[in-house]
């Protein structure tokens, strides 16, 4: 809860906020209280931005040195909202430059120390 910390004019998030935050955030003046995805009191809702756009812009920019793209699909749950249209995104632009579909690979989210 470090918007408790600040005196922010909005609090927007990846994830939804619980109902008691999101009034305990309005109460203290916080106008903006919103989530980029989830849902808005049960309902699911699509984000707020389009990914499919960022994930076509990163494979253009890796796609003009290489031939071959990949995409480290994160094992998160709740990221798909993120992650799929990003993949979209790379698929559209390997179909359109003629590029082999993307290597897609699920990888751990989760961090481990790495080995000295």
């Amino acid at each position: 809860m470090i918007w408790k910390a600040m005196t922010p004019a909005a609090a927007l998030a990846l994830q939804e906020f619980t109902e008691p935050e999101a009034e305990a955030m309005r109460v203290a003046g916080i106008e903006v209280v919103m989530a980029m995805h989830g849902s808005v009191r049960g309902e699911p809702r699509p984000p707020l931005v389009s990914e499919q756009p960022i994930g076509a812009l990163q494979a253009r920019h890796l796609a003009a040195p290489h031939r071959r793209l990949g995409y480290a699909y994160p094992d998160l749950p709740g990221r798909d909202v993120l992650a799929h249209p990003r993949l979209d995104g790379v698929r559209k632009v390997c179909a359109k430059w003629d590029l082999p579909e993307p290597d897609v690979r699920r990888v751990s989210t989760t961090t481990s120390p790495s080995p000295c």
